[in-house]
């Protein structure tokens, strides 16, 4: 449905009769077709094998105003993401209370850091045991002011020490192994990382621009 005049800046348009939800809007923000019923109902709608072959767009929440144009909305989906990134982000340790404060870009880092990290399905290490699955080890993130950076770190179940031990040359294998492959998957994903103490720890001091990172991994493909 097409407004009769310009549309108003101040965000107080009549909202069209639908509520929020699933769109396939232009760079613009103009809805170019929807709505659907879920996520994974609009990306079908993008693709080759949906009924329309394949509609332009791109995917997005919210309501469509008078006029065409998306407000965006944060979707279920969003809602549910934050929830479980809050939920991992708890199982940072208690240090971080007493070394950064809440305005030093170090949060900011380690926000990103778990984000990514929670992104490819790498779980976080409980590392001051505020939860009932401390033991079930993953990604370890500890602030370091002084080298103004985050190191992290791979952290093993507890079973892997207490009730399944391995030989100590097994033991340095797989724990180097685990620290290398962490430092190689953030470094893809653009932070910035040097290898840390004699554990091959990773201290990640920054994230890249977008545009350099993809460059990196072109030279590499190469």
């Amino acid at each position: 449905m097409q407004g009769t005049g310009p549309v108003p800046e101040c965000g107080t348009v009549q909202q069209v009769a639908t509520g929020p939800a699933w769109w396939l809007v232009d760079a613009a923000d103009l809805v170019v077709a929807g709505p659907y019923a879920d996520q994974g109902e609009a990306v079908w709608a993008t693709g080759p094998l949906s009924p329309e072959g394949g509609s332009g767009g791109t995917p997005a929440y919210g309501v469509r105003r008078d006029g065409g144009r998306l407000a965006r909305r944060p979707s279920p989906e969003d809602r549910a993401w934050l929830a479980d990134l809050s939920g991992e982000l708890e199982r940072v340790g208690e240090e971080w209370d007493a070394l950064v404060d809440d305005v030093s870009p170090l949060v900011g880092l380690l926000c990103q850091l778990g984000a990514s990290l929670v992104e490819v399905g790498l779980p976080l290490h409980d590392c001051s045991g505020r939860t009932a699955t401390r033991s079930r080890g993953g990604v370890c993130l500890t602030p370091s002011p002084v080298h103004d950076g985050v190191v992290v770190a791979w952290t093993q179940h507890l079973r892997t020490t207490r009730e399944a031990p391995r030989p100590p040359e097994t033991e340095r294998w797989l724990q180097e192994t685990m620290n290398r492959t962490l430092a190689g998957l953030l470094g893809g994903l653009g932070f910035t990382t040097a290898p840390f103490g004699e554990a091959s720890a990773a201290l990640v001091t920054g994230r890249r621009a977008a545009a350099e990172t993809a460059g990196d991994q072109a030279a590499g493909d190469g």
